[in-house]
C-alpha cells in the first residue's frame, strides 16, 4: 500500500499517526503507528521527497523534485487542505523544521536554505551539499548531514560557527536524527501555581479556554493563575514540543475561608525561619520551584515558628491547608 518507494517519515506522537511520502504515486499517506488505517492525505502530487510535520500548528511540509517536472517546497494542513507553494522554483530533497521560530530548513541542490512558514525571508545559509537537518531549538543549533563530504556537522541557526562532528566512517550520510530525552508533559499544581515537571526546556503557558492561545509573558517553568480557567504548558526540547493536559483553576479570589489573620505569614524574604499565625489547625508544606516537597509541618491555631535549616537560597511556594481551603504564598529564602 505504501508504493514502490517511500520518502520522508514524520511521526505525530500526540495523535498516534505516522506520515510518509509515496514518491511514485505522488501522494502523502497517514496511518496509525502500527501501520493500520492508512489514509491518503494528499494526492496528485509530483515526486515527493522529504516530509515533516508541525503538530502544534497542524501543518505538513514536503518537497517535490524535478523528476516529474513538478518541483518545489510546499505546505498543507495535516488534513490535506490548504495546499500552498512556499518556494515552487526549488528542488528540495531534505527538510528540517524550527518549530519554535516557525522556519523551514531545506536543501536546494548543493545549497542549504531557510524560509519562514509563510513563505517570506527565503535566505541562503550555506553551500555545503546538505542531505538532512535536525534543528535543536533549545541550544540554537542545526545539525546537518553531508552525503558528498561524508560528514555530519553542527552550526548556529543562521549558519555561522560550523563545526564538523563526525568526519570518518560515514558513507553518504542522510539525516541526522538526534535522539534526546523523553519530554515530561506533567504539571505539579500547588494552589494557584502550576509548574512544568520538565526541566531545562523552553516553556509557553497557554489558555485552554481560548483555543490554546499563548499567555503573554508566561514563558517560565512556573505560572501563577490570576483568573479562574483552564491552563496548559507547551514544553519545547530540541525541535520537539509536547503540550500538557489542561488544568482547571477555580480558586482565584478565594482567600478568607480558612480564617487567616492579616499577619498570617512573615517575614518575607526570610533567612532560616518563618512565623505563621493561623486561626485554625493547618498543614504547612514548602515546595521548591520544581514542585518537590522540601518541608512539612502540622501547625495548631496561633503563632508558631517554623525553622528551615540549611535551605538553599531561592524562590519557594508555601502552602497552608485548612479545613475548607488552601492558600499559597511565594516566599524567598535570602
Amino acid at each position: 500500500p505504501a508504493g514502490g518507494y517511500s520518502a520522508g517519515i514524520a511521526v505525530d506522537n500526540v495523535n498516534g499517526h505516522v506520515y510518509w511520502g509515496n514518491s511514485p504515486d505522488g501522494k502523502i499517506i497517514r496511518a496509525d503507528l502500527d501501520g493500520s488505517n492508512q489514509v491518503d492525505v494528499l494526492t496528485g502530487l509530483g515526486y515527493v521527497r522529504d516530509v515533516d510535520i508541525d503538530v502544534e500548528n497542524g501543518l505538513i511540509f514536503f518537497g517535490q523534485t524535478i523528476f516529474t517536472g513538478s518541483k518545489g517546497l510546499y505546505k498543507a494542513n495535516m488534513d490535506g487542505t490548504g495546499l500552498t507553494a512556499l518556494m515552487p522554483s526549488t528542488d528540495p530533497t531534505s527538510l528540517g523544521l524550527d518549530i519554535k521560530n516557525e522556519k523551514v530548513y531545506y536543501q536546494d541542490v548543493t545549497e542549504m536554505r531557510r524560509i519562514n512558514y509563510d513563505g517570506t525571508s527565503d535566505i541562503s545559509i550555506a553551500y555545503n551539499s546538505p542531505t538532512g537537518f535536525f534543528v535543536d531549538t533549545v541550544n540554537s543549533y542545526v545539525f546537518v548531514g553531508h552525503n558528498v563530504l561524508n560528514k555530519i556537522s553542527r552550526m548556529d541557526l543562521d549558519g555561522s560557527n560550523a563545526v564538523d562532528l563526525i568526519t570518518s566512517g560515514l558513507d553518504s550520510p542522510h539525516g541526522p536524527l538526534i535522539i534526546g530525552q523523553v519530554i515530561n508533559e506533567n504539571i505539579t499544581v500547588i494552589g494557584l501555581t502550576l509548574t512544568a515537571n520538565q526541566t531545562g526546556a523552553t516553556y509557553q503557558w497557554v489558555d485552554c479556554d481560548n483555543a490554546y492561545m499563548p499567555i503573554p509573558g508566561e514563558t517560565f517553568q512556573s505560572f501563577t493563575a490570576s483568573a479562574n480557567g483552564n491552563y496548559a504548558v507547551e514544553v519545547y526540547v530540541d525541535s520537539c514540543m509536547v503540550r500538557s493536559a489542561c488544568v482547571n483553576i477555580n480558586t482565584v479570589g478565594i482567600t478568607n475561608e480558612v480564617g487567616y489573620r492579616q499577619q498570617l505569614m512573615y517575614p518575607n524574604p526570610f533567612s532560616d525561619r518563618l512565623y505563621i499565625n493561623p486561626t485554625e489547625k493547618v498543614k504547612v508544606q514548602l515546595f521548591n520551584m520544581f514542585g518537590e516537597l522540601v518541608g512539612y509541618y502540622d501547625c495548631a491555631e496561633g503563632r508558631m515558628e517554623i525553622i528551615f535549616p540549611g535551605l538553599p537560597k531561592g524562590l519557594y511556594l508555601l502552602q497552608l491547608s485548612g479545613q475548607n481551603n488552601t492558600q499559597v504564598f511565594h516566599v524567598v529564602r535570602d
